[in-house]
C-alpha cells in the first residue's frame, strides 16, 4: 500500500518551488493600423495540484508501465495574453509623449539609459493602476545589466551603479505628467541637470529615482489601458516615451515660475595624484540654486477643468569641481 499520507506531505513541501507566476506579455502599438505586436510573449503561470496528483500516483502508480507519474498543474492566464488586442483594451491613440536628449553622455551612461528604456518598452498598465518605475526597472545591478555612470551621492556626483537611470525616469515623467495622469511619487534631483534641459526644456521637470527608497510612480486614473513604448534613438542622442491609449484628458502646462536664484559658489578644487602637473579634471559642474513651480491644468475632454496640480522643485546651488595634481597652486593650503 502506499502511504498517501507521506506522500501528500512531500508534495506540500514541493509545491511552493514549483510555483510559476503569470507574466504579462508585452507589445508594440501600430498607430496605422490599430494593432498591437507581441515583443515579449506572456507566460502562463502554474501551480501544483495536489489533489490531482496524489489521483493520479494512487491511479496510475501500479499500471504504469515505466512507473511514472506526472505531476498535475492549474494554469492561470496572464492579464495581458499573446492574443489580446488593442481593442479589447482601449488602446487607439497617442496620448502622451516626452523626448529627452543625452549629447554628451558617456558610453556607460548611454548603456544603462537603454537598458532602462527596453525594461519599460511595451508595459500595459490597467485601469486604476498605479505604476512604479522601481518595479519595471528591476534591482539596478551588474546582474542585471546596469554599468557604472555619474550619480548624485553625499552631495557629489561620483561614479554608482546604473548611472544614467535617471534620464528614463525623467522621460517617463514627463509623460504622465503631461498625459493628465495622477503622479503617486516623484522626487526630484539635488541640483539642475543640464541633461534635463537639452532641446530648450525648462528646468523643474525632472524626476530622481535612488533604490529602493525613492522612485517615481503614477496612476493610471482613466478608464482606459494605457501602452509604454520606450525607445532610444542614438542618432538624435534621444530618448522617447511614448503612451498610447483613449485620449481621456487634456493638459496645460504653464510656463515654469522660478524664484530665489542663488549662484553657484566658486570653484572648488582636490587633488587627484592620476594626474600630472598642469592637467585639470571636471569632475562636477556648476549650477545655480532656484525654487521651481510648473501648474498643470487636466480637462476633460468636455474642456471642463477636473484637475490643478503644480510640480515643485528646490534646487540647491552646485559647485564646480576639478581635480588636478598634488602641489597645484590653486589647492590653497
Amino acid at each position: 500500500a502506499i502511504n498517501m499520507t507521506a506522500f501528500a506531505g512531500f508534495l506540500n513541501e514541493l509545491a511552493p518551488g514549483l510555483i510559476t507566476p503569470a507574466v504579462d506579455g508585452r507589445f508594440d502599438f501600430d498607430p496605422a493600423t490599430g494593432q498591437m505586436t507581441v515583443v515579449q510573449p506572456a507566460i502562463s503561470g502554474r501551480t501544483l495540484n495536489i489533489e490531482q496528483t496524489l489521483a493520479r500516483l494512487e491511479d496510475g502508480v501500479f499500471t504504469a508501465e515505466n512507473r511514472i507519474v506526472p505531476m498535475a498543474f492549474d494554469y492561470t492566464l496572464p492579464r495581458f495574453h499573446n492574443q489580446i488586442t488593442a481593442a479589447e483594451l482601449g488602446i487607439f491613440e497617442l496620448v502622451a509623449e516626452s523626448t529627452t536628449y543625452y549629447n554628451g553622455s558617456s558610453a556607460n551612461r548611454r548603456h544603462n539609459i537603454a537598458v532602462g528604456a527596453s525594461r519599460l518598452n511595451g508595459v500595459i498598465i490597467a485601469p486604476g493602476e498605479e505604476f512604479s518605475f522601481n518595479y519595471y526597472i528591476g534591482e539596478i545591478s551588474a546582474e542585471n545589466g546596469f554599468v557604472e555612470g555619474l550619480v548624485i551621492f553625499g552631495g557629489r556626483t561620483v561614479n554608482g551603479l546604473g548611472g544614467g537611470i535617471c534620464q528614463v525616469s525623467t522621460t517617463m515623467f514627463r509623460a504622465a505628467f503631461t498625459g493628465g495622469f495622477a503622479i503617486t511619487e516623484r522626487n526630484s534631483h539635488g541640483y539642475r541637470v543640464g541633461y534635463y534641459e537639452l532641446g530648450g526644456a525648462p528646468p523643474g521637470l525632472d524626476a530622481a529615482i535612488w533604490q529602493p527608497e525613492r522612485d517615481f510612480k503614477f496612476q493610471n486614473n482613466t478608464p482606459y489601458h494605457i501602452l509604454i513604448e520606450a525607445e532610444v534613438q542614438p542618432a538624435n542622442n534621444a530618448l522617447q516615451i511614448r503612451i498610447y491609449s483613449t485620449q481621456h484628458w487634456q493638459t496645460q502646462l504653464e510656463d515654469p515660475i522660478v524664484r530665489d536664484i542663488v549662484p553657484a559658489p566658486a570653484a572648488g578644487y582636490e587633488a587627484n595624484s592620476d594626474l600630472r602637473p598642469g592637467e585639470v579634471v571636471q569632475v562636477d559642474y556648476a549650477a545655480d540654486g532656484a525654487d521651481v513651480t510648473i501648474y498643470r491644468n487636466v480637462y476633460d475632454m468636455q474642456g471642463n477643468l477636473v484637475v490643478e496640480d503644480y510640480a515643485y522643485t528646490h534646487y540647491v546651488p552646485w559647485q564646480a569641481i576639478y581635480q588636478v595634481a598634488p602641489g597645484d597652486s590653486r589647492l590653497g593650503s
